[in-house]
């Protein structure tokens, strides 16, 4: 067989493929349909905690436990466009069951982009602290953006902006992607998730050691 053939048959390294199993998609809605419970029991943490941050321009301190609806899921499947679906899919529980209405698909999707993107700039071939942190904080920062025009953040002062801007983003890294690696890991350790295992526990646990 000569190298051109070789070379058609053999698909590119860094290509991407959106192919996924049955049980992936069914474990993707499932997770996502428990976060986006757990969105809606956080509504209640937030608007208590909102009073005392606001004013100092600290209430996004809370807003990481959002983006955890697409990071969860896409650490465990680890393939492409699985952050965006399981982000989306958590806010469109949350558009039954809290406050939001459908406003929250609208910050669904602007989070599951925002954490989409970091998986994508590594060519979904990373899945650990690194990509779990930056996603977090993706997230967080593409909330901060939709909220600074939906909010009218832009009437603000910058120095008050640039402290809650800076909220979204510990709250993004921490809330949104320490949590979610931490959960994730957890959760391999226990074997509950052999099935999606890519790489050996020591590896992932080399991160945090």
């Amino acid at each position: 067989m000569s190298n051109s053939q070789e070379s058609k048959e053999t698909p590119k390294k860094n290509s991407i493929h959106f192919h996924y199993k049955i049980h992936e998609i069914v474990l993707t809605f499932v997770l996502s349909g428990i976060l986006g419970v757990i969105f809606f029991v956080w509504t209640y943490a937030y608007e208590a905690l909102s009073p005392i941050l606001k004013p100092l321009g600290l209430s996004g301190l809370n807003v990481g436990i959002w983006m955890i609806g697409g990071i969860i899921p896409a650490l465990i499947i680890k393939k492409p466009g699985i952050a965006f679906i399981g982000e989306v899919f958590a806010s469109f529980i949350e558009i039954w069951i809290t406050k939001w209405g459908l406003t929250a698909i609208v910050w669904g999707v602007v989070q599951g982009i925002g954490a989409e993107l970091i998986f994508l700039l590594f060519l979904y071939k990373k899945w650990d602290s690194v990509t779990a942190l930056l996603s977090g904080l993706s997230a967080s920062l593409f909330s901060f953006a939709l909220d600074f025009y939906f909010s009218q953040y832009f009437k603000l002062k910058f120095t008050f902006n640039l402290i809650q801007a800076s909220a979204y983003a510990i709250s993004g890294i921490i809330e949104g992607g320490l949590l979610s690696y931490l959960l994730v890991k957890g959760l391999f350790k226990t074997g509950a998730l052999n099935r999606f295992k890519t790489e050996k526990i020591s590896e992932i646990d080399n991160h945090f050691n």
